[in-house]
């Protein structure tokens, strides 16, 4: 690939996971968070993240869930991702949850060694927990489809600012 050229998505793989290992990260899967008026791109994603969760919580693993916005507490998680007796739910932290928190603390404690980040924006908490967690030495698996966006591709670029278009190239002067 030329200088200045962006690559494809990598390809998926499947993963396999020791659920006594892994722990599953539900962040901010909340009613002020997660509607079809709010953000539809996540609202769609429910049902698959609702048997993932199901999935994993039947063979063990350990499963985590936040809320995203100042005063919510565990109630504003959605109906179909309720936590189950004893799971914990981390306060609104931004969007790194282990700022603030005991998260690293509750992983190791618990011989965490996997941890599946997924969440209602991904450019935010599932971005952010991810990249921490895996410069903590986890293992970090993000499935495709337990993250969203509010578009495709969500722009923080400043104004002023031209992204790079695949296949351009920067030529300083």
């Amino acid at each position: 690939m030329g200088h200045g050229q962006v690559s494809g998505a990598p390809p998926l793989k499947t993963a396999k996971l020791d659920a006594k290992e892994t722990a599953v990260l539900v962040m901010d899967f909340t009613k002020q968070t997660c509607t079809p008026e709010r953000r539809k791109r996540c609202a769609d994603q429910v049902p698959k993240v609702q048997k993932f969760v199901a999935d994993a919580r039947a063979k063990g693993a350990l499963i985590i869930y936040s809320v995203a916005v100042p005063n919510s507490v565990p109630a504003d998680i959605l109906p179909v991702l309720t936590p189950a007796a004893g799971e914990q739910v981390l306060p609104p932290l931004g969007p790194d949850k282990f700022i603030n928190s005991d998260l690293e603390k509750t992983l190791k404690d618990k011989g965490i060694k996997t941890v599946v980040a997924m969440g209602t924006q991904a450019q935010t908490s599932v971005l952010h927990t991810s990249a921490t967690a895996a410069l903590k030495g986890f293992k970090v698996i993000v499935p495709v489809d337990g993250m969203s966006a509010d578009g495709v591709f969500p722009s923080s670029t400043p104004p002023g600012i031209s992204p790079l278009r695949q296949g351009s190239a920067h030529k300083s002067r």
